[in-house]
């Protein structure tokens, strides 16, 4: 049996980005919290079991804040799913 060497994940290189045809997968960028708080506040109920952070996410600032701090620390953030024509949260 042939054994296929793989690189280690960290090592991977992955867009920032992954546009489809009718959708956009990628981690909220500064700007988009009112339309990240309109995503939660629309599936809160479904989301909350999945996503503890809802909980504690009040307002549109909040979601703000967390994108804000995602892009300042350069770590990865949770994704956000979007209609791909118009950039605009997926949702139920």
């Amino acid at each position: 049996m042939t054994r296929i060497e793989t690189a280690p994940p960290i090592l991977l290189d992955l867009p920032d980005e992954l546009l489809g045809e009718r959708v956009l997968v990628r981690p909220p960028h500064p700007g988009d919290g009112a339309t990240v708080w309109e995503a939660v506040e629309e599936s809160r109920e479904q989301i909350t079991p999945w996503l503890p952070w809802v909980a504690k996410t009040l307002g549109p600032d909040d979601c703000e804040a967390a994108a804000r701090r995602g892009a300042d620390e350069g770590r990865s953030a949770p994704i956000t799913l979007s209609d791909a024509c118009h950039r605009l949260p997926l949702s139920s």
